[in-house]
């Protein structure tokens, strides 16, 4: 449950994907104890959300409520606690309730993979205004949100880009457009340093060609 680091003692996060190989382990080694006595995976389907039960996710989260109690683990406020501060002009409350429904799947699971995907999908709208209220950094996103460290998880981060993109004009659409008026940009701003000049004309001298 706990690594060093220096002079430094850090908790190691479990999830659902350590606990089902856990359980295999134990099974294996064991064949008379049932594996479903140490890990069942939570309900990944349909409107009410389970975590996952079973002796070993009940002992790590037991095991990490003491430790909170007693100082050895940070009493730290998820950004997904913070889902009720948002003001509700930037979302309505329906879409708020559901939207931390599967937050709250995603903090805990990693599997199966297309339930994985429907929740980070549905989950999309709010994520993106809890990331830019908190001013968060890539390390807290990837902690708050173990299935990014998956093997698929640089998907899910691409699907948020497409989704982002898809609303707003696409940059190479524009490009035309928007290369004449870096054009004149450069033009006004930065002639005076030979360097960019000489790329500035460069440039023009290519399009000549063309």
């Amino acid at each position: 449950m706990y690594q060093k680091s220096g002079d430094t003692t850090e908790i190691v996060r479990l999830v659902n994907g350590d606990f089902d190989i856990l359980s295999h382990k134990i099974n294996n080694l064991f064949p008379n104890e049932r594996q479903a006595f140490y890990y069942v995976p939570p309900k990944c389907e349909g409107p009410s959300q389970k975590v996952s039960k079973g002796k070993l996710p009940d002992f790590y989260r037991n095991k990490l409520d003491e430790c909170r109690q007693i100082g050895l683990v940070q009493k730290k406020r998820k950004r997904i606690d913070d889902i009720d501060d948002i003001l509700e002009s930037n979302i309505n409350l329906t879409t708020k309730r559901v939207c931390k429904t599967h937050l709250q799947w995603l903090q805990y699971n990693t599997a199966p993979w297309s339930s994985v995907e429907e929740h980070w999908n549905k989950s999309r709208e709010l994520r993106h205004i809890l990331i830019a209220e908190h001013k968060v950094n890539i390390y807290d996103i990837f902690s708050e949100y173990p299935v990014l460290k998956q093997e698929l998880g640089y998907t899910l981060l691409e699907n948020d880009y497409n989704s982002l993109i898809n609303k707003k004009s696409n940059i190479y659409s524009k490009w035309p457009e928007l290369s004449k008026k870096l054009e004149t940009l450069l033009t006004k701003r930065v002639m005076k340093d030979k360097t960019f000049a000489k790329r500035l004309e460069e440039i023009q001298l290519y399009e000549e060609g063309d």
